[in-house]
This record gives C-alpha cells, structure tokens and sequence, in this order.
C-alpha cells in the first residue's frame, strides 16, 4: 500500500502524467464538449450532461472526477453555448476547472457543418503537501504546507459534421507550453477523432471511433465501437492501447434522458493487485425543445 501512494504521489506533483493532467474519461467520445469547444451546441435543447468517474477503485486516494456540462444551439444566430465544471482528484492533488464555451456553426449545406469553437474560464490547482512523507526531511524543495493556484484558461477547436460522420479537433490549455508547466500550470493537450454512424437495418446502428490525445511525447490512442438498437439501447467496446480495455452499456430512459456506464479493465503497466477497476456513470439529458430546437445532427451521438 506505501508504494501505492508513493506512486499517487509522483503523480500528482508531476507534469509528465498524461492521464491526470486533463481528465482521464472512457466515454470520451461521447464528451467532445469536455475537450473541444466545437462540439458546443448539440440542439436548440436545454442539454444537460452529469458525470462521476472512480478510477483505480480499491485504491486509497485513486482518481475522482465529477463533471457538470450545459449546452444549447441557437438557430438564429448559429452559436452554441455552453458551461462546463470538472472538479478532479488524485491523491493530494485538487483542481476546479471552470469554462464557458462558444461555438460558431457554419452551415456548408443543410446537412454538413463546419464549427468553430474557443473556451475560456479558469483553473484551480491544489496540493496538500503537509500529507506527504519525505525520505529527506529537509529537502529545501519539499512542499510540506497546502498550495494552491489560480490559473486563467483557454481551449480552442473545430468540428465537422456531415450525416454519421463526426471528425474533431482541438487543443486545450492554451496559454502554458509543456517546457513551462508546473505542478499547478497545466501543459497544452491536443486531441483529434472521427467516428461514423452506419445504419445497417431500421433498428441497429453501428458506430466505429478513432481518437488520439497528446502530450509531448506521450501518445493516447483509443479504437471505440458501440452498437445502438432502436435508438434506445447502446453497447460497446473501447480499447485504450497499452492501458485499458473498457466495456460500455447504455439505455435512453425516457425522450429526453440517458444513462450510460462503463468498466474499465486495467491493462498497462501501471497495475494494482487490489483495484477493482475504474467505472464510470454519465447522464444525459434534454428539455425545453421547440420549434427552434430541431435536433443538431450530433445529439446523443
């Protein structure tokens, strides 16, 4: 268990951790907005997305994210709105992320948009320092009092819409290059993907994903394929290379709302005898639709 923590530890005073840097999500592809600013504006709807993921569980002090998302299309002007809250946890570490989000959607035909998006709000780091124990004592470096920072933050990105196919891409945490990232300064992160709903009888449709994350030298990639019946039953299977096979279900309990979970099976390096896993609980949800809030091409996608 002291290796454990000493390995939660690095992690969180390290700028070099890819995953705990910006949140770890397996349902990524289903939450563009969280990364890219694009994707803002999903329908003329009140949309509403709710999430708590529990990584590494079994694990004392493991990885915990919740996260709020709202976002909305306005017709008439062609702009997405939004508003996202992630408040993360990783052993001493704590960050609040505050964004609004805007979205510009150039409409190429009736059924092929290009969007433009920039987020902008604000970042708050943490570290708990007097919970650490040192090898040396009086480490002239050693953080032996809580810290914390305020950061301001900017994410831009663009998307491309066109019947099934979805392709993205964005980079977050503009202002701070990876060379002057700190413990509380978070380094640029760059995402791309694509997926492509194929509709192979009434009822089934498939949905193969692409996605790639970086940081510096540490590559993300991520192969997805979920399977939808009558729009209301989803399933599938995510493959993080070298890190994790996760499993995905989801129903649509009502019009208006979904509940999807998923399980990840941990299968990098980075393994932990007593972890039961990481799981992961999302909400989506829709309200106030009229005749304005005719169905962006990407909703619930």
């Amino acid at each position: 268990m002291k290796k454990i923590i000493l390995i939660l530890s690095i992690l969180a005073i390290t700028g070099a951790a890819f995953a705990q840097n910006d949140i770890q999500l397996s349902q990524q592809i289903n939450n563009r907005i969280v990364f890219n600013p694009a994707a803002t504006g999903q329908s003329g709807c009140y949309n509403f997305t709710l999430l708590d993921r529990e990584q590494w569980t079994g694990i004392k002090d493991g990885p915990s994210t919740q996260l709020f998302n709202f976002n909305k299309y306005f017709k008439t002007t062609k702009l997405g709105i939004g508003l996202t809250m992630i408040y993360d946890r990783l052993g001493v570490e704590k960050s609040l992320n505050v964004k609004a989000s805007l979205a510009y959607h150039a409409w190429l035909t009736d059924k092929m948009v290009l969007s433009f998006g920039l987020g902008a709000g604000i970042l708050n780091k943490s570290l708990d320092g007097a919970t650490l124990t040192y090898e040396d004592p009086t480490d002239p470096y050693a953080l032996i009092v809580k810290k914390s920072k305020l950061m301001p933050d900017f994410d831009f990105g663009i998307e491309y819409n066109w019947l099934g196919l979805n392709i993205g891409a964005s980079a977050t945490h503009l202002v701070t290059s990876i060379k002057k990232s700190s413990s509380f300064k978070v380094p640029r992160h760059y995402y791309a993907y694509a997926k492509y709903a194929i509709r192979v009888s009434p009822s089934v449709e498939i949905i193969p994903a692409l996605s790639w994350n970086n940081l510096g030298k540490v590559h993300m990639i991520e192969i997805n394929t979920m399977v939808g019946y009558k729009d209301r039953f989803t399933a599938g299977l995510s493959y993080r290379v070298n890190d994790a096979l996760v499993i995905i279900a989801g129903v649509k309990l009502i019009d208006q709302v979904r509940l999807s979970y998923s399980y990840d099976i941990k299968m990098g390096s980075l393994k932990f005898g007593s972890t039961k896993g990481s799981h992961e609980v999302m909400l989506l949800c829709r309200f106030g639709c009229n005749d304005q809030g005719a169905l962006h091409p990407r909703f619930f996608n």
